[in-house]
């Protein structure tokens, strides 16, 4: 029997067979006339067979054999072969190809590139899986506008190429500067509007001069520089026949992040990430990462915006999360930000206080060591005396993973204290009965309501209990 198809004997009198999945009849019985293409890779497909006998027709599927009247014919089920399944692999991106030619001959079009996912594959039905798009576009424009020749001009007259109306004997003056350093700029393309077509050229000086633009004080102008972000600016009219318009553009800035903000989270909590950049133009295109690993956009649902927000949180989901961004004026990568997960039942505070010592502002006798006169006491505090924040349980549902900067809601802090009886000399030659507060225990609790325990300072100090 092949182990690429199904084996089978020849009888006498076998005339058609029927395939009731695919509805098709079989004349002869080739090995080929039992391969199908299954559900799945377990299925088997169940057969009829035709048999013609000398008084009665039986059709029969039957898994051992086929009966009859008057002959027996020993038939084996086809069954499709255990097939191998192989999945993706993780790939990797290759460059991006160039931009295409623009997809318009006037007005405007779009460009694309492509990239491929490359990996070397472990198997021949292996397929790399890279997360993210293979192709990207952008708008483009050609040199000309569209003709409208059917246009009626309010102002002025249609030119001859039925792209613009101009009034002539009119005149545009201009000049351009950059926004940060105050300097002319050089190569700066004037546009009317939304135009493509290129009225002109600002000089080294950063002026330029347009005729043909109506004087009317209605125009917007358009300014382009590589490097530069666009800018629309409508002229002020000097007179019946000229215009002049001053404008400084904005240089491209690429794009950094700020500092990134960590997470605490439980488990089953929800929780949004974020990635906070500045540049010119506005960063508007994130990629995230975990672990250096991209995170496919669609799949976890962020569209390449700043925020990542993931619901019903597992320990798997804790890790180093960074992001991409990138602009015309170039990409950059933000630090790492740490979602931290703690399983549910544990503390996020260290419960025990940690040790310490403060100066009394007097030897004070001890009653716990004998009356051992003391110049120190452990008041014991929590996080080390600093602000650490932490989560309770009820916070942050599915309903409210929270925003970009949690709001500082919860900090460790103590949540059992106890005091310590000192006898102390603040009126000479009498001992004074002071309890000073001790932290026994640290927890999770409102930050308005975490204190440190203090000494006093000098014999003002207003006890706890001064039962002298």
């Amino acid at each position: 029997m092949s182990e690429a198809g199904s084996s089978y004997k020849d009888g006498a009198g076998i005339k058609s067979f029927f395939d009731d999945d695919h509805n098709r009849t079989v004349s002869s019985m080739g090995i080929d006339d039992f391969r199908y293409e299954p559900r799945d890779h377990r299925e088997r497909k169940k057969r009829g067979i035709l048999c013609p006998c000398l008084t009665t027709i039986f059709v029969l599927g039957l898994l051992g054999g086929l009966a009859c009247v008057g002959y027996f014919v020993v038939f084996k089920m086809a069954v499709e072969p255990q097939l191998e399944k192989h999945i993706g692999i993780n790939g990797t991106w290759s460059e991006w190809g160039l931009w295409s030619v623009c997809s318009a001959t006037c007005g405007r079009g779009v460009q694309k590139r492509t990239r491929e996912c490359e990996n070397p594959h472990a198997h021949p039905n292996d397929q790399p899986l890279c997360f993210g798009e293979s192709i990207e576009n952008k708008p483009c424009s050609a040199a000309l506008d569209c003709p409208d020749c059917a246009r009626i001009c309010d102002v002025g007259s249609l030119n001859e190429n039925c792209t613009a109306c101009t009034c002539k004997g009119h005149v545009m003056l201009g000049w351009v500067y950059d926004e940060v350093t105050r300097d002319p700029v050089q190569f700066v393309k004037v546009y009317l509007g939304d135009s493509v077509q290129i009225l002109g050229l600002s000089n080294r000086t950063g002026q330029f001069v347009i005729y043909g633009i109506c004087a009317n004080g209605e125009n917007t102008v358009r300014l382009e520089r590589d490097e530069y972000m666009p800018k629309y600016v409508r002229p002020s009219r000097m007179n019946e026949t000229a215009t002049q318009l001053v404008a400084r553009i904005d240089p491209y800035e690429e794009p950094y992040f700020l500092e990134p903000l960590h997470k605490l989270r439980y488990e089953g909590q929800s929780v949004v990430m974020c990635c906070r950049a500045v540049g010119t133009p506005e960063p508007d295109y994130f990629e995230w990462y975990k672990d250096d690993v991209l995170l496919d956009s669609e799949k976890w649902g962020y569209n390449n915006t700043n925020e990542l927000e993931i619901y019903n949180i597992t320990r798997e989901d804790a890790g180093d999360y960074s992001c991409l961004t990138r602009t015309p004026a170039g990409e950059s990568t933000s630090n790492i930000t740490t979602l931290t997960i703690h399983p549910n039942g544990t503390e996020f505070c260290n419960t025990v206080p940690n040790v310490s010592y403060v100066q009394l502002p007097v030897p004070c006798q001890d009653p716990e060591q004998g009356n051992k006169f003391i110049s120190e006491i452990n008041i014991g505090v929590c996080a080390n005396g600093t602000i650490v924040p932490c989560i309770v349980w009820s916070a942050y549902n599915y309903t409210n993973p929270g925003s970009c900067q949690d709001p500082l809601e919860y900090c460790c802090g103590p949540v059992a204290t106890s005091t310590k009886r000192l006898l102390c000399p603040f009126i000479p030659g009498t001992l004074s009965p002071i309890d000073y507060p001790i932290t026994t225990a640290c927890g999770c609790k409102k930050c308005d309501d975490t204190f440190i325990p203090t000494v006093p300072a000098s014999t003002t100090f207003n006890p706890i209990n001064n039962v002298g």
